[in-house]
């Protein structure tokens, strides 16, 4: 699944949440959830949340928190737009090891 996204006019966003279906040998979008109207912003965080790969990256510490956010504006995201964060904590992890 992924988030399509088009324009409505010259000013309207439009995005749905639709995943590929093969017909015979077409290959097709079937929409699983119409969105309506967006707006520009939005649309880096639709699409992170429906990508199949999730950001990943090896290491600990301020370069892998960097690494995130360069990749993150680099794909049109704010660093300032985010709330919540989720990372491993593991016993290894917060030992360092």
């Amino acid at each position: 699944m992924y988030v399509r996204s088009w324009k409505k006019g010259s000013k309207i966003l439009i995005a749905s949440i639709v995943k590929s279906v093969r017909i015979g040998k077409k290959v097709k979008q079937e929409i699983i959830v119409y969105l309506g109207e967006v707006i520009e912003e939005q649309l880096p965080y639709l699409k992170a949340t429906y990508a199949k790969n999730k950001f990943t990256t090896e290491g600990k510490g301020a370069s892998t928190i960097d690494s995130f956010a360069k990749t993150f504006e680099n794909q049109g995201g704010k660093i300032p737009a985010i709330e919540n964060v989720s990372c491993d904590m593991s016993p290894a992890f917060i030992s360092g090891n």
